[in-house]
């Protein structure tokens, strides 16, 4: 049995949508609320029976903004594009949005003289001047690849992980979490249990649909300083991936890219052999160079800059 949503237009005109499940149905004290998702609009909300926007769309909205100043300003120099790096979505994650804000509003929390440090979140923040990329402002996170570096290698003076964000997504989040939209504990809307995170998360653009519109370069890398050979030395090694370049070879974003091919390299080790001792381990306890071999190989070619600028 086919489900289609109409939109009563007048008793003689009506507009029908083929769904594919309803995601939510609820009333407020205003209206009545209601999401879809189908395959042409994909998801998409209702307010009293009536279409108020869909995944489709969108960006017919964002050029509609355009066109008034654009048209009626007698001498246009400078224009700013609001989104245009991101496909014109005010606001979006580029991976699966309930871990995404739950990583970020989370506490920080970085390694140093042999024991953990807590800090409120995003409360350290650095500017950095990534290669290829440009200055971006980071800040401090916790991050699960810092917890194995210090258990696996305890000696380390401090370890600390840093992921760069721009202001019009902190000041999404923070609304977000200001409302109580963040929150994972269930709450009771007309008479069901709903996890605010998870309703939210059916209101933000699937990262899967970012591939084609998302234009840029990541920087991933890590910064060493030590002793070797008996003199201080300090290097960054670094990969960019192309989001563009990306979607064209394998018809996916840049983060999906640089999360899946590392884990498909540890794994092809693993067959091989290569990587092969009893029990579990993490990537840091097995020799690291097939490991960085692979990457050249198969996509995400490093490189190293020797005495970079390094992160107070």
């Amino acid at each position: 049995m086919e489900f289609w949503f109409s939109e009563l237009h007048s008793p003689h005109v009506k507009f029908d949508i083929r769904v594919e499940k309803q995601l939510f149905s609820g009333e407020s004290d205003y209206q009545r609320i209601d999401v879809f998702q189908s395959p042409e609009f994909g998801k998409f909300l209702t307010l009293n029976g009536s279409v108020i926007f869909s995944e489709q769309d969108c960006f017919i909205y964002n050029e509609m903004v355009v066109h008034v100043p654009m048209s009626v300003h007698p001498d246009v120099r400078n224009v700013l594009i609001v989104g245009g790096g991101d496909g014109g979505y005010p606001f979006a994650t580029n991976f699966n949005p309930e871990v995404n804000l739950r990583e970020v509003s989370a506490p920080g929390s970085y390694w140093e003289d042999g024991k953990w440090v807590e800090i409120p979140a995003m409360s350290i923040k650095r500017e950095y001047n990534f290669d290829e990329v440009g200055e971006k402002d980071m800040y401090l996170l916790h991050h699960e690849e810092i917890e194995a570096l210090g258990k696996n290698m305890p000696e380390v003076k401090r370890i600390r992980f840093f992921m760069t964000f721009g202001e019009s997504y902190l000041t999404h989040m923070k609304c977000l979490e200001n409302v109580g939209m963040l929150s994972t504990t269930p709450v009771e809307f007309n008479g069901q249990q709903i996890v605010p995170i998870q309703f939210l998360k059916e209101f933000l653009p699937d990262p899967s649909t970012l591939g084609p519109r998302t234009v840029g370069k990541t920087n991933i890398g890590c910064i060493f300083t030590g002793i070797k050979d008996g003199k201080e030395k300090s290097i960054y090694i670094y990969n960019v991936c192309d989001y563009q370049e990306c979607f064209k070879e394998v018809g996916s974003q840049a983060v999906s890219y640089t999360t899946g091919v590392p884990a498909m390299i540890g794994t092809m080790l693993v067959l091989q052999g290569l990587w092969n001792m009893p029990g579990v381990y993490t990537t840091d306890e097995f020799d690291p160079d097939p490991y960085m071999d692979a990457l050249n190989k198969w996509g995400l070619p490093w490189k190293v800059v020797e005495n970079p600028t390094l992160v107070d």
